[in-house]
């Protein structure tokens, strides 16, 4: 899903799934710098709740709500109200 910022700038969003034999999850993921990179405490148990989760948060970006940040070089979503 490719989401337009406010700011002009274009991120393309997501959803990744860990290996089947592991404990399996689903996060969200962004490419960033060239690289795919998992976004922080987006993990769900379902691909339909990330899904909803996706696009939840790509709503919340296009609208200028929250916004990409870093945290431990990872992205994260940083809502504006917590600011």
């Amino acid at each position: 899903m490719l989401v337009t910022l406010p700011c002009g700038d274009i991120l393309e969003m997501n959803i990744s799934q860990t290996p089947p034999r592991s404990k399996q999850s689903v996060m969200l993921t962004v490419r960033r710098g060239g690289h795919i990179q998992r976004i922080v405490n987006t993990e769900c148990s379902s691909k339909s709740m990330a899904t909803e989760l996706l696009e939840w948060v790509a709503e919340e970006l296009r609208a200028g709500i929250c916004y990409l940040g870093t945290s431990n070089g990872k992205p994260v979503v940083i809502t504006t109200e917590c600011l």
